[in-house]
């Protein structure tokens, strides 16, 4: 009897986590961006010495833009394109995206910023 309440209370919790994982999942934006500028150096101490604060256009498949504010943990290269997860005006995560990557439409903006 036991073990089957222990089986029963590890699964809801698997379950609460997956469930909280997948809705903070579908919460998070993808923002195709282009590196224009070496953007802005951090001088807050010697771990973050190649830090940056970057702000750039960045556009959703959806056609959806904003200005999208991120530090990079190194200086990236001027004519990279990067896909950016945001959640909450924050982003999450950064990937580089080759240029074959982008949608024609959003790369032609990027392109024209």
């Amino acid at each position: 009897m036991m073990k089957k309440v222990g089986i029963t209370v590890i699964c809801l919790i698997v379950a609460a986590v997956a469930g909280y994982m997948i809705f903070n999942s579908l919460q998070e934006d993808d923002y195709y961006v282009k590196i224009v500028d070496e953007g802005v150096a951090i001088e807050e101490g010697p771990e973050q010495a190649n830090h940056r604060n970057y702000e750039t256009l960045g556009i959703t498949e959806n056609g959806e833009s904003g200005t999208i504010e991120f530090m990079g943990m190194k200086k990236l290269r001027i004519g990279a394109y990067l896909k950016v997860k945001m959640r909450d005006d924050h982003a999450v995560t950064y990937e580089e995206v080759s240029e074959s990557d982008v949608p024609a439409d959003i790369k032609t903006e990027l392109d024209n910023q």
